[in-house]
């Protein structure tokens, strides 16, 4: 902390050192949040996968609440990878429901910067979406094509 006081010549405050070192450390972490799910998942464990994307998302909830404009679009994404292993365990129903919450949560970044990553991701998730109900609805039994 005693360099962040040279740098900025002592303008900061130690309330705004700790933030600065919280959002570090939470970034770093966050990096990480993703990969014991997908490890899980290629190692042929699908509900470890599931269980370690859920832990995901309720950490990364947590930081969106504190953070909202940091971290939404990284909940937008964890909810995302949810709805794909809800998908890969035939739970279709939770998958729509994860892609609609996960287009929620990204609609303003994309409609914002249509050409950025998170505009991108959005469009995929849209996509999904369409692809997740068409599946639902020609899996719906009685229903005649």
């Amino acid at each position: 902390t005693m360099a962040l006081f040279s740098i900025f010549d002592g303008s900061f405050s130690i309330i705004d050192q700790f933030s600065v070192f919280q959002t570090t450390v939470t970034s770093a972490t966050q990096a990480r949040l993703g990969v014991p799910s997908s490890v899980l998942d290629e190692v042929g464990d699908p509900q470890g996968a599931l269980d370690a994307n859920c832990e995901a998302v309720d950490i990364r909830r947590r930081l969106a609440a504190a953070n909202s404009a940091r971290y939404k679009p990284d909940l937008a994404k964890s909810v995302s990878v949810l709805s794909n292993r809800f998908e890969e365990q035939g739970q279709i129903k939770d998958a729509i429901e994860a892609t609609e919450e996960a287009l929620e949560l990204m609609r303003s970044y994309a409609e914002r910067y249509p050409d950025s990553d998170n505009g991108r991701h959005y469009r995929v998730m849209q996509r999904d979406l369409e692809r997740l109900t068409d599946d639902k609805l020609s899996d719906t039994p009685g229903d005649s094509q």
